[in-house]
């Protein structure tokens, strides 16, 4: 669990830096936010199919894929706040 904590961290962390490096618009967060989903849904799968870690009863799964439904929900509320964080806010482009 903290493993995927640091995790979680270190993607966050790297798009909060890249944000005002690239100086990405507003409609480009959509993108990042897609990228940051497509990377939790990969370590998501990773580890549940190589058995690193599980889910418990009370864990929500996408049916298809059972997979958590929150770290995807994480990276979609995440993105946004980094976004609003970070030099390039809406207010500034």
């Amino acid at each position: 669990m903290i493993m995927a904590t640091f995790g979680d961290m270190i993607i966050m962390t790297t798009i909060l830096l890249l944000l005002p490096v690239f100086k990405v618009k507003w409609h480009e967060m959509i993108k990042l936010e897609m990228l940051a989903v497509g990377i939790a849904l990969v370590v998501e799968l990773y580890a549940t199919r190589t058995q690193r870690w599980f889910y418990t009863n009370t864990n929500i799964l996408i049916p298809w894929l059972q997979i958590s439904i929150f770290p995807l929900l994480q990276m979609m509320i995440i993105v946004p706040i980094c976004f609003k964080f970070s030099d390039c806010s809406v207010r500034k482009i």
